[in-house]
């Protein structure tokens, strides 16, 4: 009886982590202007960081800039718009870190572009 208890216990500590991992691997696709991009990269130059959240913040940055430097090398103009690829996890740091950013009011629309694009990419397609 005990063994079947452990058994049942494991198989659903098992499928609950399962089920994570595979929440943490969904990739989101938001359509975003390299303009916006770069703007986010500028951001997130001025914000404060623990030691333990430079990997996070490298991750996402390299992705940005990946893509920023893909489009010089096919001569892209900034108002033209790309698909940027985040796992959840990386698109909750990503918001995360530029909830940390200094903003004045005259970057307000451009912060809310940007992040209402991540939002929405993660919203279920109808």
């Amino acid at each position: 009886m005990k063994n079947i208890i452990a058994l049942i216990c494991i198989s659903i500590i098992g499928a609950t982590t399962l089920f994570a991992q595979q929440q943490n691997q969904q990739i989101l696709k938001p359509v975003i202007q390299y303009s916006e991009i770069d703007f986010c990269l500028q951001l997130l130059k001025n914000i404060e960081l623990r030691g333990s959240e430079v990997d996070a913040l490298m991750e996402v940055r390299s992705i940005m800039i990946i893509q920023l430097q893909k489009a010089e090398k096919e001569n892209k103009k900034l108002e033209e718009s790309t698909t940027l690829e985040f796992t959840i996890n990386q698109a909750q740091n990503l918001l995360a870190f530029l909830q940390r950013a200094p903003l004045t009011g005259a970057v307000a629309d451009r912060y809310k572009r940007f992040t209402d694009a991540i939002i929405a990419s993660a919203q279920p397609k109808k």
